[in-house]
């Protein structure tokens, strides 16, 4: 079963009209409109939690079968070593560490580890990626409210 298909699964089990849900969920109209009929192809983690949050389910019950878990499960071992991030930088981890932490502050109780981690790897990938090596709080910035 695919994303469109669990929507409407789950929009029928809530009795709720693809209009209630968007505004159940606070998304602009239009939002489920254009994921179920394949406008939207990948919708992002923001929609995908309002939307499993006004269905009362996880995002992973509406990704269920639609990507794999693992995404290591789609290469080889060889291959999984290549795409692997090196740790070369630990200053630079500290400080993005530090920093995202700051800016979870506030929404500690409604983020997980996970969420947690991926804005710190992100961060880390994209900044020891510069020429500088240094930390840029805008992308970090960018990071935590995309995730939030």
């Amino acid at each position: 079963m695919n994303i469109k298909q669990k929507i409407r699964e789950k929009l029928n089990e809530h009795s709720l009209s693809v209009a209630a849900l968007e505004k159940k969920a606070g998304l602009r109209m239009s939002a489920v409109r254009n994921i179920l009929r394949g406008q939207t192809k990948k919708p992002s983690a923001y929609t995908l939690k309002k939307i499993a949050m006004a269905l009362n389910c996880e995002i992973n019950d509406l990704l269920e079968g639609e990507y794999p878990l693992d995404n290591n499960e789609c290469f080889d071992k060889e291959e999984r070593q290549k795409k692997l991030l090196k740790f070369e930088e630990p200053e630079l981890l500290r400080e993005i560490v530090e920093t995202v932490l700051n800016l979870l502050e506030p929404y500690h109780q409604d983020i997980t580890i996970d969420q947690v981690l991926k804005i710190i790897k992100e961060s880390y990938a994209y900044s020891a990626k510069t020429e500088s090596k240094k930390i840029d709080h805008r992308f970090v910035e960018w990071m935590v409210e995309k995730i939030t």
